[in-house]
Parts: structure tokens; sequence; C-alpha cells
């Protein structure tokens, strides 16, 4: 802030008097319109810093992204032979490894996308500084990375649960039936879990195409291996285009007032 003084004479008629009052007005104005040039200067290069942080969060989370991809993509086939041997043990009690299907294998790495950046320009309130949509757009990529994080921690605890049954010491050609059905149960939820995060990652890439390349449906159905009649998929698609439409509607009416 800057002092503004008056001067500090005696004042011998009005014109004096309104020669001082307009003197200290106009300091008054020049002090105000200095700050307000600070404040405005500050704020832009708030702004940039946050941009700068979000674009460098944005390539580390694209890395982590083409890094999660991989992994799914080498790991789901093992999950999948490690369901074949234990349907198997489950076929042919105490059978010798020699005689399995393959080799159990447990070795998976875990991706999270980084938030950091978009957490401090919330807290920050940089957001206020931004353009509504650049706000709007922004938040819903992190909405997307947020979900997929989540996900990421529940298939990282189904794949442990997996693999409880050597933590417990059990060899598992040992296993009784009914700890070889749940086994079996946990292996199937393990990759239903990286199914849904397939599916999270196919809806990150068709909103942020940059997200790319992507798994697709069919690294989702050679999970599931569901296949659904292209009448329901024209239908669903029908239902969120409609959709898409009447937000794109209200966002323009928005706009508008």
């Amino acid at each position: 802030m800057l002092d503004v003084h008056p001067p500090h004479v005696s004042v011998h008629s009005w014109k004096q008097f309104f020669i001082h009052l307009a003197t200290i007005v106009i300091g008054l104005l020049i002090a105000i319109g200095l700050e307000q040039t600070a404040e405005y200067v500050h704020h832009r290069h708030q702004l940039t810093d946050a941009r700068r942080q979000l674009e460098t969060e944005l390539r580390i989370n694209l890395a982590t992204f083409h890094a999660q991809v991989l992994e799914i993509r080498r790991f789901v086939p093992v999950l999948q032979r490690d369901l074949v041997i234990m349907q198997y043990l489950r076929q042919h009690p105490g059978a010798p490894p020699s005689s399995w299907p393959g080799e159990l294998s447990w070795w998976f790495g875990g991706y999270d996308f980084v938030l950091s950046a978009w957490t401090s320009a919330q807290e920050s309130g940089v957001l206020a500084l931004m353009p509504r949509r650049e706000v709007q757009e922004r938040a819903t990529l992190y909405g997307i990375l947020a979900d997929l994080n989540e996900m990421s921690r529940q298939v990282e605890h189904d794949v442990w649960t997996s693999f409880g049954y050597s933590i417990r010491n059990e060899a598992p050609a040992a296993m009784t039936a009914a700890e070889l059905d749940a086994e079996i149960q946990d292996v199937t939820d393990t990759l239903l879990q990286y199914a849904r995060l397939i599916n999270g990652e196919w809806n990150l890439h068709v909103n942020f195409p940059q997200f790319s390349p992507a798994p697709g449906p069919e690294d989702w159905r050679a999970i599931t291996r569901v296949v659904s009649p292209e009448r329901d998929q024209a239908e669903a698609l029908a239902i969120t285009k409609q959709l898409q439409k009447e937000i794109e509607s209200i966002q323009v009416q928005d706009k508008a007032k």
C-alpha cells in the first residue's frame, strides 16, 4: 500500500483547498490503481504457474496411463492362467506342479495417477481465475483419474487376497475343495476388477483422446467373454448421445445469460 499525505502548507483560499483535495484524491486513485495492478499481475503469475504445474502433471499422467495399460495387458493373461491352474487343481486334487497347465505367478505392478497439482489449485483458489469451461474440463479429467486410482487400489487388494494361500503357507495342491472354490472366486473377482479398470480407461480415452493408445472393448471381452447384441449397444449409445446433446444445450443457454 502507498500512503498519501496532504501537503504541509496552510490553506488560504477555496482554490487552494480544492487543489489540495484534488491532490489527495488523485494520489489515492494512483495508489488504488497501483495496488490493483500489482494484484492483477500477481494473479496472472499464480494462474500461469498453476497451468504450468497442471500441464507437467498431465504429461506425467499420460506416461502413467501408458504404463498402466501395458501392465494390464501383461498381467491379465497371467491371472487367467492362474485361474486355469486353480480350476485344474479343483478337478485333480493333489496333482503335482509338473502336471499343471502352467506356472502360478502373482507378480503385478500398480501405477497411480498424480493429482497433487489439481488439489493444490483447488486449495489455493486459483481456479476462480480460470475460465469456467477450463475448470469444468479439468474437473472432469481429474474426477476420472481419481476414480481410476480407486479402481487400482481395489485391484491391488484383490490380487493380494488371491495369493493369500501363500501367506498362510498353504500349498495349492494340498488345498481342500472348499479352499480351492474360494480361491477360484478370489481370482475371478480380481479379473472382474481389471475389467472395470479397462472400462474406466476406455472412458478416459473417449473423453480425453490424448490418453492413447487405450484398451478397447476387445480387451474387456477377453476377460468377461461377454458379447452383447448390437441392438442393445445401439440403443444404449443413442441414450448417451441424447444426454450429451441436452448437456451441450444447457451449457449454451447458460453461456448466453
